[in-house]
C-alpha cells in the first residue's frame, strides 16, 4: 500500500490549530472579530469600486447591460 500523498500542514497551520484548541475564548473571539472586521472593510473597498465603475461607465456612456 502506498503511503499517503496528503500535504504536511504547515507551521503556520499548526500554530493556528495550536491556538484554535488552547487559547482562551476571549482570545479565540478577538481574532475572529478581528478577521471579520478585516473582512468587511475589504468588501466595503470592493462595494466602493463597483459604485466608481459603475459612475465612469454611467459618465461615458457605456451601457451596463452586457
Amino acid at each position: 500500500m502506498k503511503p499517503s500523498s496528503s500535504p504536511k500542514p504547515s507551521a503556520k497551520n499548526d500554530a493556528f490549530s495550536e491556538f484554535m484548541r488552547n487559547a482562551p475564548a476571549h482570545e479565540r473571539e478577538r481574532v475572529f472579530m478581528k478577521a471579520i472586521d478585516e473582512s468587511i472593510a475589504d468588501q466595503r473597498k470592493i462595494i466602493e469600486r463597483s459604485e466608481q465603475l459603475r459612475w465612469q461607465r454611467a459618465a461615458s456612456g457605456v451601457d451596463d447591460e452586457l
